[in-house]
């Protein structure tokens, strides 16, 4: 069973997650932007692969988070993660 210290942490990591492939998704957004400019199909085809990984990748790491934020009974996912710090910032102020 996990323990409500380590909650933060495990968040954190997952959040960390999201935004690494997001940043990694959108430099291959960037590259194929590139690549559409200079009609290059290998490299198209190249990072279409890698797109759909990180997609992949993405949409699972979504996911593994709002289960955890759901078990958190944080119900909206990481839509409502935003409310929950804001209400528990204003009861602790």
């Amino acid at each position: 069973m996990t323990t409500t210290n380590s909650n933060p942490k495990q968040l954190i990591k997952l959040l960390q997650a999201i935004e690494s492939i997001s940043k990694k998704f959108n430099h291959t957004l960037n590259e194929e932007k590139e690549a559409l400019t200079s009609s290059d199909s290998e490299q198209l085809l190249h990072l279409s692969s890698t797109k759909k990984k990180l997609a992949t990748q993405l949409e699972q790491s979504t996911k593994t988070t709002h289960v955890f934020l759901k078990n958190l009974n944080i119900n909206k996912g990481i839509f409502g993660l935003s409310d929950f710090i804001n209400a528990n910032y204003q009861n602790s102020g």
